[in-house]
């Protein structure tokens, strides 16, 4: 407990403490040192190398993409790096091998003074590309559009074609949707705009909030508080309108509870000259009034819908397998849901190249392409929700009012949509291929078009790829279902076609369009885990020692254990030698009150299970690299115990984590 450990801590270290007591082998707590300077050094000199050479072979062999982003931790700036690529993985429900989505960190750099595409390249150099052929074989290339990533001629997307590279770039779209949020909702009136962070402020205060659990308990109501907004969290504004919804009625009785009077002499205040009270309307009065405005309640209602349905993609969207062709389902999806919210019936017939090419906020296409105040309101009572109805029994003030706020902000939003999305991306367009839904003609241009894009397959291979497409046009639809149900996903079919139908090319094809990007969602993922690790606590921790870290828990996240290999005992005894060397190298260091621990530098590092024994115990003290010091719960702080999920069990010869290790994004 003197180490501020957890519950969870405790009880996974003692366990592990017991099955070694059963098998009398707890020698080595004598035997071998667990020094904190030596810990640090195996996670970074033994675990990271051995990791990131690893993933760079498998990447000589293999297409893959990457994504690249960069983060700000304990007032550090760093450059984060990871690809996505294919592996046959043993499958025990199949009993067989099958081919999975990876994505793994390949590396992380401190910026210094500047994040320019340069920069950013030389960080690829020496993270990544050690090997021409890692170069040639980056398929594609995924981010959030900052200049120094897409910049012509000096940005990295740039500068990776100058090298050589054939890549598919993919501006994220998970990205793209949280932009078009921010942007769209800034168009929408002042009190609608400053209502989630007014009533997110107030109740800041612990007294506030305790008055408001207070309220909706006397009243059995849901004990729930606002959710702050955050600026880096994509689907903030949803989660918050959401639980405004959720606790509306709450706060208008705590509102009411704490509204001073009209006529409270406390809150008038008066002029120096005429001594003339000031009409000025104070914060909670202003709150209470929009509380009780029935039609303000709706506003809100409708923008968490919208808000929420976007949200709903990002999600889909944020899915590290998800399938290369879904991504343009989805967006298309998204494109058509608020298309049909605001254009007129005759408009939506027209193609989609077309309808992308309007700019949707010109008055010119009020009359011509634009839904009618009564069109707009009919179609949200009957579509979406028939508490709505009451709008069409008010006022034509009233309904007018609702109808230019909320199209003029759809209007903006398919403006944003058509800028954001890779709506017209032409390998979004064609990668669908994968799916088998297109008739023969449109099938076959598909791939021979990707085929292109890409240089996948010899001019010699031309002919074996036609025979491929002939022998799949035979397929009955029966055919195509039966191998369609067999299957767990596409990839898995493919397999499955591969193995059953003697497809050589076409499975090849699959492959490579499966393994390129959909988000950057799984790098962001990567940086909420850093964001536990790297804190103002321990701003100390180099990006090494991250690197080290973050790779271990990715390892075990996948295969739910840790192998000791060779290659590890040999990683381990070079860093050992090199820690005895330093920690030897002076008097002054040997009085180091961190070094001044006896550890017998001859002893012999023999591949049995006495070394495994070895990391055995020094994985167990790794836990304190992972552990993640407590701090009060704010906006920047998941509420749970995360630090409870980041602590190793050491089990046998194996780093055994929490299932429940979180890599949602918060």
């Amino acid at each position: 407990m003197s180490q501020n450990l957890s519950y969870s801590q405790i009880q996974g270290i003692g366990n592990y403490l017991k099955e070694r007591a059963k098998e009398e082998n707890l020698g080595f707590l004598k035997k071998y040192s667990f020094e904190e300077q030596l810990l640090s050094k195996i996670s970074k000199d033994c675990f990271r190398p051995y990791y990131t050479e690893n993933l760079k072979e498998k990447l000589m062999s293999t297409p893959f993409s990457l994504i690249v982003d960069n983060a700000t931790f304990s007032r550090e700036n760093f450059c984060a790096l990871k690809v996505k690529f294919l592996e046959k993985e043993f499958n025990k429900e199949l009993n067989t091998e099958i081919s999975s989505i990876k994505n793994k960190l390949i590396g992380i750099a401190t910026l210094k003074e500047s994040s320019t595409g340069k920069v950013m390249r030389e960080i690829l150099e020496d993270k990544l590309f050690s090997d021409k052929q890692i170069i040639m074989n980056l398929k594609g290339f995924t981010h959030d559009n900052g200049s120094s990533l897409t910049g012509p001629n000096i940005g990295l997307s740039s500068l990776l074609r100058k090298s050589g590279a054939n890549f598919f770039d993919l501006n994220d779209p998970c990205h793209g949707l949280n932009l078009i949020i921010k942007k769209s909702v800034q168009i929408l009136p002042k009190e609608i705009v400053e209502f989630v962070p007014d009533i997110t402020n107030y109740f800041t205060s612990p007294q506030k909030r305790a008055s408001l659990k207070r309220v909706q308990e006397q009243n059995k109501l849901p004990t729930l508080f606002p959710i702050k907004l955050g600026s880096t969290r994509w689907l903030s504004l949803g989660q918050a309108l959401t639980r405004l919804i959720d606790i509306w009625e709450s706060l208008v009785l705590y509102f009411q509870e704490v509204t001073p009077k009209k006529d409270s002499k406390k809150e008038r205040k008066y002029t120096k000259k005429t001594k003339k009270p000031i009409e000025k309307e104070d914060n909670t009065s202003k709150l209470l009034k929009l509380l009780n405005d029935k039609n303000f309640y709706f506003q809100i209602k409708f923008l968490g819908y919208i808000v929420n349905t976007l949200n709903r993609f990002n999600i889909i969207l944020q899915n590290p397998k998800l399938d290369i062709s879904e991504v343009k389902t989805q967006i298309n999806k998204c494109w058509s849901f608020i298309l049909d919210l605001v254009a007129k019936p005759e408009i939506l017939e027209k193609p989609k190249i077309e309808l992308l090419n309007y700019e949707w906020e010109n008055e010119e296409l009020d009359d011509i392409a634009i839904k009618t105040r009564n069109e707009f309101i009919n179609l949200i009572v009957t579509e979406i929700d028939s508490k709505y109805e009451f709008l069409q029994n008010e006022s034509i003030e009233i309904q007018e009012s609702f109808s230019e706020i909320f199209i003029p902000f759809l209007r903006k939003i398919l403006n944003l949509l058509a800028e954001y999305l890779p709506l017209e991306d032409e390998v979004i367009e064609i990668a669908d291929f994968i799916e088998l839904k297109d008739t023969y003609p449109i099938l076959k241009e598909k791939i021979f078009k990707f085929c292109e894009k890409f240089n996948a397959i010899e001019e010699q291979e031309k002919q074996a790829l036609k025979d491929e497409l002939i022998h799949l046009k035979d397929f009955s639809q029966a055919k195509l279902a039966f191998y369609r149900n067999s299957s767990l996903n596409l990839l898995h079919m493919w397999d499955l076609l591969e193995k059953q139908e003697n497809f050589r090319l076409l499975p090849r094809l699959v492959r490579l369009a499966e393994i390129l990007p959909t988000s950057s969602a799984p790098l962001e993922q990567s940086f909420s885990i850093i964001k536990l690790l790297k804190t103002d606590l321990r701003n100390n921790l180099t990006e090494s020692s991250l690197e080290g870290l973050i790779l271990v828990g990715e390892e075990y996240r996948e295969k739910k254990d840790i192998a000791v290999t060779d290659k590890m005992t040999q990683l381990y005894s070079q860093a050992k030698v090199s820690f005895n060397e330093k920690k030897n190298s002076s008097p002054k260091e040997k009085n180091n009150q961190y070094m001044n621990i006896e550890v017998e530098p001859d002893i012999p590092l023999i591949k049995d299970q006495s070394s495994l024994d070895v990391f055995e115990g020094l994985s167990k003290e790794l836990e304190k690299s992972f552990r993640i010091e407590e701090e009060p719960l704010n906006s920047q702080t998941n509420p749970e115990r995360i630090e409870e999920h980041l602590i190793p069990v050491i089990q046998k010869n194996t780093v055994i984590f929490d299932e429940d290790f979180p890599t949602q994004i918060l």
